[in-house]
């Protein structure tokens, strides 16, 4: 059986070219863009439970209350988790909630900070640089299999001719 090398690169081009959109998408616009404190958005309710959950291979905090929607932690996990261990049920809490995707951003209770805004500010920008770093990789890989194929040794060739004429005119 032979092995059609120019369909293997042809299929690695379209793979790369659909998908580094989709990261730099998520990056940008949807769960990781960046807020200010004051675009989030504030909510008050009266904390039940907490319990960690496993998605894939990243856990997160699923945050539960009594007259709210559960609501989700998804930067410095364990820390919040440790904080919220000290609160009581019933207890109020002020949360700030990333406006896009739905992911609390702070947590405070009476004067304490049980998750600040400013750390998971921190923890998600670094998410959103290695979503950016993947997507613009898929690009440059896009571009290098696009030139290993036959299409792009066409392309090459063609710019090749264009210059060896342009510059053996002026010579």
């Amino acid at each position: 059986m032979r092995v059609n090398l120019g369909r293997i690169i042809t299929g690695l081009v379209l793979v790369c070219l659909a998908i580094a959109p989709a990261y730099l998408i998520i990056a940008t616009q949807i769960q990781y863009s960046h807020i200010e404190e004051s675009e989030a958005v504030t909510v008050t309710a009266h904390y039940s439970m907490h319990e960690e959950r496993i998605r894939g291979k990243s856990s997160y905090l699923l945050v539960s209350f009594l007259d709210h929607d559960p609501l989700e932690v998804h930067w410095n996990n364990v820390e919040v988790a440790n904080n919220l261990n000290e609160v009581d049920a019933g207890e109020m809490l002020s949360i700030k909630v990333h406006p896009k995707c739905g992911r609390i951003m702070s947590i405070h209770s009476g004067g304490l900070t049980l998750c600040d805004f400013n750390d998971t500010l921190k923890s998600m920008d670094a998410e959103r640089r290695i979503f950016l770093i993947i997507g613009l990789g898929m690009y440059v890989l896009y571009v290098v299999l696009y030139l290993m194929s036959t299409e792009g040794q066409k392309f090459i060739k063609k710019i090749r001719r264009r210059a060896y004429k342009r510059f053996s005119k002026r010579g």
